[in-house]
């Protein structure tokens, strides 16, 4: 290869280095975006690796706007209607329920798994409420609005537990797929260097 050559090539590549980070930036964001979803809510994990905990049985009250659905408690307050007038309360003009399973009991109800905390109660929090802020030098995971926001931090300062940021791990894996990426394109435009 000609010098000329050489320095077309380097030109070449240089020319389109900065797509080449933004777009490498944006798949490890991409992919971050996806370990973090995996492991809140498919492994149900903090960033240290702990289960996310269990649910309460601590007695507590409920209304119908602790349902999914208004259907499922409409169908459970008239069944309690019938047979437990005891477990009522009025707090500051709502009607209420004493569930003394607590919001374990409240999810067995509606058919949602109890053995571990998995924060999928809506679902919300699971399809829409991580996002990615990509675009003028900015890769970033992040909560999709403010709701997922306290929802999430909440959870977190309740618990004490880092869940929704980067683990160690989870960093560790994006900064090398940026590495390998970029030695992979430099190798390929100038061989093994």
């Amino acid at each position: 290869m000609t010098p000329q050559q050489q320095a077309d090539k380097l030109n070449l590549f240089i020319a389109n280095f900065d797509n080449l980070i933004a777009d490498t930036f944006e798949s490890a964001t991409l992919n971050l975006l996806t370990d973090i979803k995996t492991r809140v809510f498919g492994e149900h994990e903090d960033t240290s690796g702990g289960k996310l905990g269990q649910y309460s049985t601590k007695p507590t009250l409920i209304g119908a706007k602790s349902f999914i659905n208004k259907g499922g408690a409409n169908t459970f307050f008239e069944a309690q209607k019938k047979k437990e007038d005891g477990k009522w309360r009025t707090v500051k003009g709502k009607h209420l329920f004493v569930l003394d399973g607590g919001y374990k009991e409240l999810r067995q109800i509606q058919g949602r798994q109890t053995a571990e905390i998995d924060l999928q109660y809506s679902f919300e929090l699971a399809k829409s409420g991580l996002t990615t802020k990509i675009g003028s030098g900015v890769y970033q995971v992040k909560f999709a609005n403010l709701l997922s926001q306290n929802k999430g931090r909440g959870f977190e300062k309740r618990r004490g537990k880092k869940v929704f940021y980067a683990s160690n791990e989870e960093q560790k894996k994006a900064t090398s797929f940026v590495g390998k990426k970029i030695v992979g394109e430099l190798k390929k435009a100038f061989g093994n260097v």
